[in-house]
């Protein structure tokens, strides 16, 4: 809760362009041990798409894998 009050307090010395910020716990446990891009002839969201609706739930399903993150531009 602190660190969540202090983060609102720092939004308002932030530009206006940025949208919100993000607090994440870390662990260098939490480290990825694969990170890897796509590319092809589809735009971004396109892209994104495929991999959120099907290669992030084939990843997650593999035994042993804790957690799959997707991220685009």
């Amino acid at each position: 809760a602190d660190m969540r009050d202090r983060m609102e307090r720092l939004k308002l010395e932030l530009p206006d362009e940025i949208d919100r910020l993000m607090l994440r716990k870390f662990s260098s446990d939490s480290m990825p041990v694969m990170v890897f891009s796509l590319y092809g002839a589809k735009n971004i969201e396109e892209l994104a798409h495929d991999a959120r609706t099907r290669i992030q739930q084939r990843l997650a399903r593999v035994d042993g894998v804790a957690d799959v993150e997707v991220f685009s531009r």
